[in-house]
Order: structure tokens, then C-alpha cells, then sequence
């Protein structure tokens, strides 16, 4: 294979990897609050006394669910199982969710939601990384930031959902992505062992033009529509 070949390999490389990490965006932190509050059961729970103490005060109570109502019969916070899982909510007085936090298989997740009901901030400590999301007004996500083995990572999406921008500062080198309105990859730029590269990406996601700067110093090709190399700058 001759240096070229290796260097558009490299590119290639690291356009794969730059897709990988994109990947992160599909993990939810668990951003479904209004489904989840809906789909609560408020199943009438009887407290059973676990210990007694002292001039009859009870120790330990232990219950399914408890509620948490105001002066005027609304219920404004509970806690209790749902589906299994330890879930607290936390309710204004609209009888609007705004706070839930509960632990699943995977680990703790707290959601704040604005008075909308769309704008939100999820937090989350997983298996596989810690992250959190922000949802614009419509409740589209616009700002993921997690932090998982290989490294931390920032995404800032655009209206369209789809059109985004990721830093990272990964165990392979520090890169950025930018994606196009349909979530296809355009440019990656990341430095690395080999040094700086700069690939940029058609819409059928081959790279056309790529620049390198290594040990034997820049060189530069163009590829055509087949991703076939046809112009090189040693």
C-alpha cells in the first residue's frame, strides 16, 4: 500500500469514528417525563409499621406510594414505584410535572421541565456515561454534553433537529464534527498520533477533499464521486 493509499485510509478512519461518536445523540437520558408521570398508577397503599420505637412512634413505614397533597386536594409531589423503578415527582400547582427523578437498571436520571411542559434539562449517571440534555420549547433536544469512557463530548443541534455541531475530546484525539440538515456528516477535523487532519464529506458520505499534516509533512488529495483519488499534493 503506498503512503497515499495509508493516508486516505486515515481519513477514512477517522470519519468512521466520527460517526461512531455521533451515535451518543440516539442515548436518551430519560428527557420522556409527561409519559412517564401519566402512566403512574395511584394505587391506594396501606403504610405497615416495620419497627416500633419509644412511646409508639413508628421507626420504619413501608409503602408503594406516598403523596404529597396541598390545602386544596391537589397532589403536588409523590413518591413511588413505577414499573418497578424508584421514581419521585414533583408537581406546580397546575397539577403540571416539572421535577421527576428515578433510578432504573442503568442508574439515577433527574428531569426539570419548564412551565410549557417541553423545555427540559435531563441529567443522567448511566452505565454508560454521565450526560446531560437540554430541550428547546418545542421539547426538541438542542444541547447534549456526556462524558463516557472514551472522553467528553458536546453536540449543539439546530432547529431542524438535525443540522449539528459536536466538539470531543476523545481517547483517539481532539476532533469536530459538523453535520449537514439531513444529520449526514460533512467535516471532521481531529488531531491525533499521526498529527492534524481535515476531510470533507458528499452527501453519500465519501470523503472528497482531505489535507494532512504528519511527520513527512502536509499533503493534500481530491477524490472524485466514487471516492476514486484524482488530483494528490505530496
Amino acid at each position: 500500500m503506498t503512503t497515499t493509499d495509508r493516508r486516505l485510509d486515515a481519513l477514512e478512519r477517522q470519519v468512521a469514528i466520527a460517526n461512531r461518536r455521533s451515535r451518543w445523540l440516539l442515548v436518551a437520558v430519560g428527557l420522556a417525563l409527561a409519559g412517564a408521570v401519566t402512566g403512574w398508577a395511584w394505587n391506594k397503599a396501606t403504610p405497615e409499621a416495620h419497627a416500633a420505637g419509644v412511646g409508639g412512634f413508628q421507626k420504619t413505614i413501608r409503602a408503594q406510594e406516598f403523596r404529597l397533597q396541598d390545602a386544596d386536594g391537589n397532589i403536588r409531589g409523590c413518591l413511588a414505584l413505577i414499573n418497578g423503578k424508584p421514581s419521585i415527582g414533583l408537581f406546580d400547582a397546575d397539577g403540571k410535572p416539572r421535577v421527576l427523578l428515578n433510578v432504573d437498571k442503568d442508574g439515577p436520571s433527574l428531569t426539570l421541565v419548564a412551565e410549557n411542559g417541553k423545555s427540559s434539562i435531563g441529567l443522567a449517571a448511566q452505565t454508560n456515561g454521565t450526560g446531560l440534555d437540554i430541550c428547546d420549547q418545542n421539547g426538541n433536544l438542542r444541547l447534549n454534553l456526556i462524558m463516557s469512557e472514551n472522553g467528553p463530548s458536546l453536540t449543539l443541534v439546530a432547529e431542524d433537529g438535525q443540522s449539528s455541531i459536536s466538539l470531543a475530546a476523545q481517547t483517539n484525539g481532539p476532533g469536530l464534527d459538523i453535520r449537514d440538515q439531513n444529520g449526514n456528516l460533512r467535516l471532521n477535523l481531529i488531531v491525533n498520533e499521526d498529527g492534524p487532519s481535515l476531510s470533507l464529506i458528499d452527501e453519500d458520505s465519501r470523503v472528497r477533499l482531505g489535507v494532512i499534516v504528519g511527520d513527512d509533512g502536509p499533503e493534500m488529495g481530491l477524490a472524485d464521486e466514487n471516492g476514486e483519488l484524482i488530483w494528490f499534493i505530496p
